[in-house]
């Protein structure tokens, strides 16, 4: 069931390669269904990243479908959801087909800025598959956009990285839209000039091309199911041959592509693609009115498939017809129809950009968000540490890092241990000079611990007037030689000048881990030696 195929397409890390294999045999309306369902399934169990996949092969459903209007907005949400999670597969596999739609609709800016991001996001982990594709589709983001030079680079980078992994994947299609950018390159040659450049470097790609198919590897790159992939790639050869001086090969070429996609109810691209290669023939055999013929279905079925890039061509070779023709009436409405698309086209395109403009402010809010968030549980979790009155590590701080240590420890580490320290008669500072002089006479105490102890020991309070330290790598004799120096401190201390008269003392008493120690064990044997050090105070 084509359900079961999906459910394991989103269990791919890349989506696009398994759904490209499923997608491409089944039928276009029970695929959206079922994508539409992984969509609602992935909601309902609040799964982002499932819903970001099921996202992005609902899109990839709706590209094959030529609803690109459709595929691009999904794409887009597609692309934010894996951003937000941090999957850079995810979002770069969204923006390449996010990419190929902005370039059907004829939104080159927006076309190349998606492809260049998504194959940089790649970079350097991706298959050499996934990356094949991402260039091939850079490639066709700048050929649209008439940079054939930049083109015709990404599109050569696809083709070795195919070339060289090994029968992974096939340079078919790159090399397809190899020709394909000739084929523009000399569209726009003949507007401007009257006629036809040299198509050597087109021929030479064609030649690679039929070799490729003698071999049995014309793999596609995720472009279309296998039908509409050979019946494009016939109208592609056709059209070399109409350009070449072949019309009869040409003629056969096309009559097999036709053939091919006579079983869709629908139109395709391909459809769309043949009316152009069919005006084009027309044309190289001495037959204008053919042509225009071929020409105005070419426009309405790219209008219907919402394939602008398409519609601009047919207004534009429209135009050249009726030129030739001698008809300038005609050939202006072609070139004012061609203008109008364009005005449209650039509409769109801001809208777009608006749109994605706003969504990367509304992620800039939504982080700013998190980071502040988490600024306040950073802040939280140091108060859960932190005594508030002198600024030392609380108990449960000293606990935890004291169980961190003896679990080490037991695997045969460094000596460790502990002192307790209660402030003698802290009661009677209180009663006499305040509990605001109390409370300096605990911070100046911790103030002392701290100059007293090293980096990685632990000072904490643990409660009232009693403080701990945990020694890490330091035994018994090392912790007690500390310890009498904070003693000495805290009794030279000038307390007069917190209240006059006040003198404060401290009792310590330390304790070194055992071998079985628990932090319960360690700690109650230290706070026995410290009231026996008390005790003895008297």
């Amino acid at each position: 069931m084509i359900s079961d195929a999906i459910a394991r397409v989103l269990d791919a890390e890349d989506v696009l390669k398994p759904a490209h294999a499923v997608l491409g045999v089944a039928d276009p309306d029970e695929a959206r269904a079922a994508a539409l369902a992984a969509v609602t399934e992935a909601e309902g169990r609040e799964d982002r990243h499932r819903l970001a996949k099921a996202l992005l092969l609902l899109a990839h459903v709706d590209r094959l479908a030529s609803r690109f209007r459709q595929s691009h907005d999904i794409a887009v949400r597609a692309s934010q959801l894996f951003r937000a999670l941090g999957d850079t597969v995810g979002e770069s596999g969204a923006r390449s087909t996010l990419a190929h739609c902005s370039t059907c609709l004829g939104r080159n800016e927006e076309a190349v800025e998606s492809a260049l991001i998504s194959v940089h996001l790649a970079q350097p982990d991706a298959s050499a598959a996934h990356k094949a594709m991402l260039f091939n589709y850079l490639g066709v983001a700048y050929l649209w956009s008439r940079d054939f030079q930049k083109a015709g680079t990404a599109l050569k980078l696809s083709i070795q990285i195919a070339e060289q992994s090994g029968g992974a994947v096939s340079a078919f299609q790159p090399l397809i839209n190899q020709i394909f950018c000739e084929a523009l390159a000399a569209l726009a040659h003949r507007y401007h000039h009257g006629i036809l450049p040299p198509l050597h470097r087109m021929v030479a790609a064609r030649d690679r091309c039929e070799a490729l198919v003698r071999q049995g590897q014309a793999a596609g790159l995720f472009h279309g199911g296998d039908t509409i992939g050979a019946a494009t790639w016939l109208f592609t050869a056709a059209l070399v041959r109409a350009w070449t001086g072949e019309p009869a090969a040409a003629a056969a070429l096309i009559a097999q592509a036709d053939a091919l996609l006579a079983p869709h109810a629908t139109p395709t691209m391909a459809h769309a693609f043949g009316r152009w290669v069919g005006a084009e023939l027309a044309w190289a055999r001495g037959d204008p009115r053919e042509a225009i013929a071929c020409c105005t279905l070419l426009v309405e079925m790219a209008r219907q498939l919402e394939y602008e890039q398409l519609v601009c061509v047919g207004h534009q070779v429209l135009s050249e017809l009726h030129e030739a023709l001698h008809e300038p009436v005609e050939a202006l409405a072609a070139l004012r129809a061609l203008r109008d698309r364009e005005a449209m086209i650039r509409t769109e395109s801001l809208q777009s950009r608006e749109r994605a403009v706003q969504w990367h402010l509304d992620l800039r809010l939504v982080e700013q968000n998190v980071r502040e968030l988490q600024g306040v549980s950073r802040h939280l979790e140091r108060l859960s540490h932190e005594d508030s009155l002198t600024g030392l590590a609380n108990r449960r701080c000293l606990e935890e890092k004291l169980r961190t240590v003896l679990d080490a420890r037991q695997a045969g580490g460094a000596p460790l241990s502990v002192a307790f320290i209660d402030v003698d008669r802290f009661k009677l500072v209180n009663d006499r000079h305040s509990h605001h002089a109390g409370d300096l006479v605990l911070k100046a105490i911790a103030g002392l611990m701290l100059q007293a102890v090293r980096a990685q020991d632990v000072a904490a309070r643990l409660a009232g007037d009693e403080f701990a330290i945990l020694f890490q790598r330091a035994d018994e004799a090392e912790s007690a030689s500390v310890c009498a120096r904070i003693s000495t401190a805290v009794r030279d201390h000038p307390w007069d000048e917190i209240a006059p008269g006040l003198a404060v003392t401290v009792s310590i008493g330390t304790a070194a881990a055992r071998p079985g120690d628990s932090v319960e064990s360690l700690l109650h044997r230290g706070d026995a030696a410290m009231y026996e050090a008390k005790r003895r105070l008297g």
